[in-house]
């Protein structure tokens, strides 16, 4: 296979790069990265596996879920080192005690470089009970035991549904609590534990957060966000008319990493007590700021409201603050998910007033004080006619990011595929189309329960789908750009990289980077098109890219002829034009290096896809 090369101009450069986008045919757009990657390592469909859970940190991604491959559930884990090209070749088991012996089910992850933290519920001792493990290598290798965390007798009462933040070297861990059943009949309280050396060790006792309750009450769904020093833990509660099923939202925090904590809690709804339903809250927090959402039934319909704290928790809105804008009565609102970056607040929940289930979107960016005057619908196809549930909220700057399942594809019975949508400016437009994420036949197969993280410019999602019979968890990227493939080594056994940064978004400028080459050198930028993935001997690595719709010229900066000195930034400008949303480009560069095979060493490819 042969190629010309032609030397031109670093404006035509430019020029060529931009041209690329614009000429290669869009016919074979698919809106995500195809095929979609299964991360359990059993055999398709051999065994039940379910409620995924990702964290992304650069392109540190990091996934957990139940497994029931041994019997009853265990939990699971894999990791990608490199934004999601490769994972284990064999996922791990986190919870310690004999294969398949209880039920782990429900985890929860946390990561900070690579720092990784896992909870759950596990049922080993006769009742449930919250366990614990953690890896300080990057997923590598885990605590040789798991670690119990509800520090009552083990097997007597019921510690439910943990949640986790991390911050710094500490680790926070609530759940809701049984304990205290036997003397008060029925109660649950909501109970903390923490870890201020990366999960090593633990409070000796745990701490109940509810304060103040004398009669007995029902705590349930707390959620907990960290920030510096600080924790926020909010949850339903039934304290002021238990016997009539009506809750208010409740919230204490700690200053100092968990050891003291508020001797009153505060009640964050704003309408008297017993004056309706305020449940399912959840939390998240940045430097001294709290944001809280809930569903709310004050108004005999299902409404979602909010509070916030700029003061780490101390003082919040004299009235918390209704954010569905639907004037239709009454509806039925619920499942709220809230992400923030600084003062810009985002909220996503799902809505039956046009019918079935939609997903609406609302924001904030001057940290909740004024929101948009009309909500935002998220799923694009008509109104109210099928069943979207479950949205889940990521987002990176100015970046929103919302999934779901949505059962649109088939009615008879409905089965659920995994949906987004995406803003680039903030929450204020969206895409006129969202993208249905599994790659399978529509309406084949349930795909459900999605998790959802995004990290710089890159936004990951999985899920678990039972294309292959049982339930199995898979992942992809719904757009950015994604390693694949190995270079070849030249001077000084350096091997040159090929990475892709920046959103990949219409009107936006997409980067590649060339780094570890030798000072200096000249080279070619290879630029395929949908479907141009190979795999073709070459120069004793392999061409990943055939066939080649563009060869750009480039030159590498650095010391000419020092390893490893070589490196450049290409910027691509991504034109605005609709026909190249599912757009898809693979690149790799060769370059001349007198030690290397043929006088020439290969990068890497890059896959790159526009939404």
């Amino acid at each position: 296979m042969k190629y010309s090369f032609s030397w031109i101009s670093a404006q035509s450069r430019c020029a060529a790069v931009i041209a690329l986008c614009i000429a290669i045919p869009t016919s074979e757009t698919s809106g995500q990265r195809n095929p979609d990657t299964r991360l359990d390592s059993t055999l398709p469909g051999e065994s039940y596996s379910w409620s995924p859970q990702i964290t992304a940190i650069g392109d540190l991604l990091y996934v957990v879920w139940s497994d029931s491959r041994d019997g009853e559930a265990d939990i699971y884990f894999d990791r990608s080192l490199d934004g999601g090209a490769t994972w284990l070749p064999v996922d791990l088991r986190l919870d310690t005690n004999d294969p398949g012996a209880a039920n782990s089910v429900w985890p929860k992850i946390a990561a900070i470089g690579d720092s990784i933290y896992v909870t759950w519920n596990d049922d080993r001792s006769g009742a449930n009970d919250v366990y614990f493990n953690r890896s300080l290598d990057g997923g590598l290798s885990w605590l040789a035991s798991d670690i119990r965390l509800n520090t009552d007798l083990p097997g007597v009462d019921f510690s439910f549904h943990p949640e986790l933040a991390v911050s710094g070297d500490s680790v926070f861990v609530t759940w809701y609590d049984s304990r205290n059943a036997p003397t008060l009949s029925g109660r649950l309280d909501v109970y903390f534990n923490r870890s201020l050396d990366r999960g090593l060790t633990w409070m000796p006792s745990d701490v109940r957060l509810n304060r103040g309750i004398s009669n007995g009450a029902v705590l349930v769904n707390p959620r907990i966000a960290a920030s510096g020093d600080s924790a926020y833990v909010t949850w339903t509660d039934f304290r002021n008319a238990r016997s009539t099923g009506v809750s208010d939202i409740y919230f204490n925090r700690s200053l100092d990493r968990g050891s003291t904590w508020l001797a009153s809690d505060i009640r964050l709804d704003s309408t008297a007590p017993k004056a309706g339903q305020s449940f399912l809250p959840t939390v998240v927090a940045n430097g001294d700021m709290v944001f809280v959402v809930w569903s709310d039934d004050r108004n005999q319909a299902t409404d979602i409201y909010f509070n916030r704290s700029l003061d780490r928790g101390t003082s919040w809105l004299a009235s918390d603050v209704l954010i569905n804008t639907s004037s239709s009565k009454p509806a039925r609102v619920s499942a709220p998910r809230i992400a923030n970056d600084g003062d810009s607040v985002y909220v996503t929940w799902v809505d039956a007033r046009n019918g079935a289930y939609d997903v609406f979107f609302n924001r904030s960016l001057d940290g909740g004080l004024t929101w948009l005057g009309s909500d935002v619908r998220l799923d694009t196809d008509l109104p109210g006619q099928n069943n979207s549930l479950g949205p889940q909220i990521a987002t990176t700057q100015d970046s929103v990011y919302v999934t779901w399942q949505d059962d649109r594809e088939s009615n008879s019975p409905p089965t659920a595929e995994i949906y987004f949508n995406r803003s680039s400016d903030g929450g204020s437009t969206w895409l006129s189309s969202d993208i249905r994420l599994n790659s399978n036949q529509p309406g084949e197969s349930e795909s459900r329960s999605p998790s959802i993280s995004a990290s710089d410019d890159s936004v990951y999602v999985t899920w678990q789908d039972d294309r292959d019979g049982m339930p199995d968890i898979y992942f992809t990227i719904p757009f950015g750009a994604l390693p694949y493939g190995e270079g070849t080594p030249g001077s000084n056994g350096n091997t040159p990289s090929l990475h892709g940064t920046d959103a990949l978004t219409l009107g936006s400028t997409f980067t590649l980077s060339i780094n570890n080459a030798i000072g200096g050198a000249a080279g070619l930028l290879a630029v395929g098109g949908p479907g141009s993935k190979a795999d073709i001997p070459l120069a004793g690595g392999s061409l990943l890219i055939d066939p080649i719709g563009r060869l750009v010229p480039i030159v590498l900066g650095g010391s000419a002829g020092v390893p490893g000195e070589g490196a450049v930034n290409i910027h691509v400008p991504i034109p605005s034009f609709p026909e190249l949303i599912g757009f898809n480009l693979n690149f790799q560069a060769a370059l001349l290096d007198p030690a290397a095979v043929a006088g020439m060493t290969l990068t890497n490819a890059v896959e790159a896809w526009i939404l």
